[in-house]
């Protein structure tokens, strides 16, 4: 209930108002926050409403939703660093100088697949991308929506299938699979989706020419960006990885008289005060979550998507609608597209229409379901078999 009156408030007064803006995101959460407060769990003592806040406050301090926060301050400082030292302006010089016009949105997404899959994290992969993003989308006409859906499908790629990711690691451990048996799998359901988001972007034209917007580049300017593909292609930590390139963006920005190592105290703050909402939100859809799952919500979820379950493809079915129903109702992926869209200062609604690859990525994994394909025999699977059969 909860979430679903979160929903019809955003949506109702976003349509009715004709714009999203209008139904701030915190506020929404907050409302939903006070529906739950008021709920008790059937059959069992109620709780007083000081036990509820403190579950909330439980909840709101999870170790992985501190992370996100450290890595939401981290983002916000390290825009604001890029965009001060002129790293953004320059790198988005750069592509513009050697990419045709129908290559600068595949070769973000590729950029967005790489550096996801390095990272294992979407989150991380927004956050270091969206500056570039932005000033492509002001410096070629591209629509600011649709420029932040290719980094949200990009983001989404490597979230989904890096080897280090936190979905990936979950995935295999709870099911006790090797992983490279769920990466080959994993692969072959993408893979079209893929191949058909990079050629719906390079169809898509700006409605004019890009003469005049190239314009001059510094290759040192552009080494946070390179340090970060670098360091996410070593593996290195998402927090490692933001911390040294705001060290070095730092650095060079004093080099080249950018601003002062004085000032540029002044600059870290003010980008991480950009991320001061976010950060909030986020502390408040994890008390809220933590309250819906003692209150059965996603007990409810489990127990009716499962309940009529009888054949392995409605199995799967029902696996993959129930871990969506979930990731819609925790918004935990959710805040890679608010993050996108409170860096481009755009409603996250608007991105939605624009997140091609992650809706390849649904139609594809439904007809893979439906078909039985692909099908991957793991050792373990084999030797089950063989055991099976010796009996």
């Amino acid at each position: 209930m909860p979430l679903c009156v979160f929903l019809v408030l955003y949506f109702a007064i976003g349509i009715g108002t004709v714009s999203f803006e209008n139904m701030p995101l915190m506020i929404g959460i907050s409302i939903a926050i006070g529906v739950a407060l008021v709920l008790n769990k059937k059959g069992e003592k109620k709780l007083s409403f000081e036990e509820k806040v403190t579950m909330i406050c439980k909840g709101a301090g999870d170790d992985t939703l501190i992370l996100m926060v450290v890595i939401f301050l981290l983002a916000g400082a390290f825009y604001g660093i890029v965009g001060a030292m002129h790293a953004s302006d320059s790198i988005t010089n750069f592509c513009l100088s050697i990419l045709p016009s129908s290559m600068v949105l595949p070769g973000l997404f590729l950029i967005g697949c790489i550096l996801s899959f390095s990272m294992g994290t979407s989150m991380g992969t927004v956050s270091a991308l969206m500056p570039i993003a932005i000033s492509l989308a002001n410096a070629t006409g591209f629509n600011m929506a649709l420029v932040c859906g290719v980094v949200v499908g990009g983001s989404m790629f490597g979230d989904n299938l890096s080897l280090i990711s936190d979905t990936t690691i979950a995935a295999t451990r709870t099911q006790d699979i090797p992983m490279r048996d769920k990466f080959k799998a994993n692969m072959l359901m993408v893979l079209p989706a893929v191949i058909i988001t990079l050629i719906l972007l390079a169809l898509q034209t700006t409605g004019g020419s890009f003469a005049g917007v190239k314009g001059e580049y510094n290759l040192v300017n552009m080494l946070p960006y390179v340090i970060v593909i670098a360091l996410s292609l070593l593996g290195a930590n998402v927090i490692t990885v933001m911390s040294v390139d705001v060290f070095v963006g730092v650095i060079i920005g004093v080099m080249h008289g950018d601003f002062t190592l004085i000032g540029s105290l002044a600059i870290i703050h003010e980008g991480m005060t950009w991320m001061e909402d976010m950060s909030l939100i986020a502390i408040l859809v994890g008390g809220l979550v933590v309250l819906m799952n003692y209150l059965g919500g996603i007990d409810w979820l489990l127990y009716n998507l499962t309940k009529k379950t009888k054949t392995a493809r409605g199995s799967e079915l029902s696996i993959a609608a129930l871990v969506s129903l979930i990731d819609i109702s925790t918004t935990n992926n959710t805040i890679s597209i608010i993050t996108a869209g409170a860096l481009a200062s755009i409603s996250p609604a608007s991105i939605l229409p624009y997140c091609w690859y992650s809706m390849l990525m649904v139609a594809f994994g439904v007809v893979s379901i439906l078909i039985g394909w692909p099908k991957i025999s793991s050792k373990k699977d084999s030797k089950a078999e063989n055991d099976k059969l010796g009996a």
